[in-house]
């Protein structure tokens, strides 16, 4: 089964995030000098021109390791490092390019070698693009290791594929080839907050195996660009206080809606003046037999004085005109008031549906903050147990200090006897051996008189 990593552009890592960092970079670099290939999807804008920094960025991390490796390689072996290119298609197998290898001698060459077929590949592109197919570029860092005492040659390699950001058109969608679901699955993974993580998914292992024709490589999908702040800021709030301010939002609009349906004036036929609470009361019962009318002030004004001030003749026509005017505006204000009983209704529901979130993540929060009590007191409780088993181990050095000097004083003391012992063996075996030569000595002193005085006499 390949091993895949997940990777994104931050500006600092953590200590977890640097050691799967380290993780991901040793197992391409292990696969790529047993003369496997490792492979590393790009997706986004290749930052061109920009500096680049081997903490936070995988593939400078990988390619300083390559070349750091190679200057530290024996006499007897030879690693030649090229890259080539080849542009190929989401939607069909056809391959442009070049198969000429261009050889390399640090990651400045080889940025400088990408950025710019990427710069050419982006002309291209922007003079003649294709409406049915999304061209990618296919790069490949060739590593040819040899030994000249073992007659020994590998070749590994780093397939770096460039995938620029596509939205979820509908060519996309429709295209049903292995290239066109790893797109898919990639630009949705883009949307994701994961990074920095050993990642596993079926369906995306099983497309891997089909493109690459290997399951025990090392696969990165790496994306050049960085996170959305305004959504990493979001994320990092609080929970609780993003629904507050939700459900706030919410209780403003309804008092909003409130006060303007507060400011109107509703009338029936009889010149009967409506009150809030009764027009909401017949709201609520649904009932579509009584007739509204709305009218401005000045317009019932204008009414009263012309049924005071004209002939009865006049006073019908100006009637019926009025009554068609005050049809209209009931049918209008019916309306409005239909519309605005959607909206209270509809911000009735969210404010409760906020209210039930907020609740549920206070009793979460309480929860949290119990478990997180309970946490600490473990950690207190471990703490004392720590520090009297530390307690006990500064004792137990003490004891062994003291044993350790005791027994070093017996050793002393005990050296200093033998010691003794054998100079005074040794004086004796001196004066012994010293008696001895003197007997010989004098037996042989002896013996030469006794032949000088025998000589004597026969002379």
């Amino acid at each position: 089964m390949a091993k895949m990593y997940l990777f994104r552009k931050l500006s600092e890592l953590s200590q977890q995030q640097v050691d799967v960092c380290e993780e991901a970079a040793s197992s391409v670099l292990d696969d790529v000098f047993k003369g496997k290939a490792s492979t590393i999807f790009s997706y986004g804008h290749w930052p061109i021109g920009e500096r680049r920094s081997s903490k936070v960025d995988v593939v400078d991390r990988i390619l300083c390791k390559l070349f750091g490796h190679v200057c530290t390689m024996q006499v007897t072996m030879q690693i030649n490092v090229s890259i080539s290119h080849m542009q190929q298609h989401v939607a069909k197998d056809h391959l442009t390019g070049t198969q000429e290898k261009h050889f390399v001698a640090s990651p400045h060459d080889v940025y400088a070698y990408i950025e710019r077929v990427i710069g050419q590949l982006q002309q291209q592109s922007d003079d003649a693009m294709p409406t049915n197919d999304y061209p990618y570029a296919l790069f490949t860092i060739c590593v040819r290791q040899t030994n000249l005492d073992r007659s020994l040659h590998l070749n590994g390699s780093i397939q770096l594929v460039h995938l620029t950001a596509v939205d979820k058109s509908e060519m996309m969608l429709q295209l049903h080839t292995p290239m066109a679901s790893l797109l898919r699955i990639i630009s949705a993974l883009a949307s994701n907050t994961k990074t920095h993580i050993r990642y596993y998914n079926i369906r995306l292992t099983r497309i891997l195996k089909d493109l690459l024709d290997s399951d025990e490589s090392t696969v990165i999908i790496n994306y050049t660009t960085a996170p959305d702040p305004q959504f990493d800021a979001i994320t990092a709030m609080d929970c609780a206080k993003v629904w507050k301010a939700l459900y706030l939002r919410e209780r403003e609009k309804f008092h909003c809606l409130s006060n303007k349906l507060s400011g109107l004036e509703f009338w029936r036929g009889s010149d009967y003046k409506f009150q809030l609470d009764e027009l909401l009361e017949l709201l609520k019962k649904n009932n579509t037999r009584i007739q509204l009318e709305f009218e401005f002030p000045n317009q019932r004004n204008t009414y009263t004085q012309c049924k005071t001030n004209t002939s009865p003749l006049c006073q019908l026509q100006q009637a019926t005109i009025f009554a068609d005017e005050e049809e209209m505006e009931a049918s209008r204000l019916s309306d409005q008031l239909r519309h605005i009983k959607t909206d209270a209704e509809a911000s009735l529901e969210e404010m409760l549906e906020v209210r039930h979130i907020v609740t549920q993540l206070a009793i979460s929060h309480e929860q949290n903050s119990e478990q997180l009590k309970q946490k600490t007191q473990m950690l207190d409780r471990l703490h004392l147990r720590l520090a009297k088993s530390n307690r006990k181990l500064q004792k137990q050095r003490l004891k062994f200090k003291r044993k350790l000097a005791k027994y070093s004083n017996m050793f002393e003391l005990l050296w200093t006897h033998q010691r003794r012992e054998q100079q005074v063996q040794e004086q004796q075996r001196q004066a012994q051996l010293s008696k001895v030569l003197d007997d010989i000595y004098l037996e042989l002193h002896s013996t030469q008189l006794l032949e000088s005085s025998d000589s004597q006499s026969v002379g």
